[in-house]
């Protein structure tokens, strides 16, 4: 999104920004004389005036229609002031694409104590109206919720707003058919946490091993026996439901194959492969790539595990670094 355009969007998110009073005067008799260069206080208000020889600050100047220096009525009164609208301080977080969607993360007023993280959410090239409070919709990245607070605006991620999910409606989505199949996915790993399975998987040639990784939910046996760089370990429910969050936050609930339909094609790769396995025949695929992406998806997953896993995962990435820095430098 160009700069313009989105200060218009983040404008129409936010409340009215702080806005600045018109120029003051001076009448005729002190125009044109030398004052002493130096700040004073203003007899009204108490704010700052221009010189130290000033009754008046320009605001109250204005609004009171009397000259800065000797309160002499000016012509023509008081005058209206007009707000001048500041430029908003905007930092772009992240945007991410699917489809028709976008979904774009940016922080207004970056620089002061006012800053506002905004979320917004368009289809199509409309922005999607989140309406009140705790609205939600599904959405290629998971159940959005839509906030209204002074810190935080617009459509977020549950697990960025880091907030308590708040009561609201569960707003049709503009992509039915979307948004029907992340909730159906996302409901159904959620009913059996226990038996919840992950598994990631390196397809291609290789000089030396790169890791794989299994996570099993409790109600799961592990091998008693795994290769030495094809570790499992074994999470609790608590983390299963962490990781679907995450998953569905990443997008991958609603790009990722089901194996069940043999829809599943094996690249030669070098590659990633993120398998998934749940309840009711789902057994979800998605081939991650061999770039920098593909790490930083990596390294994302890791930072919502804990425990043996954290640092089987930390193993996995380890083997990835020297690509990382050759990625890196590419970028």
């Amino acid at each position: 999104m160009k700069k313009k355009a989105m200060g218009v969007l983040v404008l129409a998110l936010l409340t009215a920004l702080a806005s600045a009073p018109a120029r003051g005067e001076l009448c005729p008799k002190c125009k044109g004389k030398m004052y002493i260069m130096n700040i004073g206080k203003c007899v009204e208000c108490g704010g700052m005036t221009t010189s130290g020889a000033f009754k008046l600050c320009k605001k109250c100047s204005t609004k009171l229609g009397e000259c800065e220096h000797c309160r002499a009525k000016l012509k023509g009164g008081a005058r209206p002031v007009k707000p001048v609208p500041r430029k908003p301080d905007i930092k772009p977080l992240a945007t991410r694409r699917h489809g028709k969607w976008e979904h774009e993360l940016l922080i207004a007023n970056a620089s002061s104590l006012s800053r506002v993280t905004v979320g917004i959410l368009k289809f199509n090239g409309e922005v999607v109206a989140g309406k009140t409070h705790g609205n939600s919709m599904w959405t290629p990245w998971g159940r959005l919720i839509f906030f209204q607070r002074r810190y935080l605006r617009g459509w977020m991620p549950l697990l960025y707003a880091g907030h308590p999910l708040p009561k609201g409606a569960e707003l049709a989505s503009p992509d039915p058919k979307t948004g029907a199949q992340v909730k159906q996915r996302y409901e159904q790993l959620k009913k059996s946490l226990g038996r919840f399975t992950l598994d990631l998987r390196y397809l291609g040639d290789q000089d030396k091993p790169f890791y794989n990784l299994t996570l099993r939910g409790p109600a799961l046996l592990l091998d008693e026996k795994r290769p030495p760089f094809s570790p499992a370990v074994q999470i609790t429910r608590e983390q299963a439901a962490k990781i679907i969050e995450h998953l569905a936050s990443d997008g991958y609930l609603a790009r990722a194959g089901n194996q069940a339909n043999k829809d599943l094609k094996a690249p030669a790769g070098p590659t990633y492969g993120l398998f998934v396995r749940g309840p009711d025949g789902l057994e979800l695929y998605e081939y991650l790539g061999w770039d920098l992406n593909m790490l930083r998806r990596l390294e994302a997953l890791r930072t919502v595990l804990e425990g043996d896993a954290a640092k089987k995962m930390a193993l996995l990435l380890g083997r990835l670094s020297g690509y990382k820095k050759i990625w890196e430098a590419k970028k």
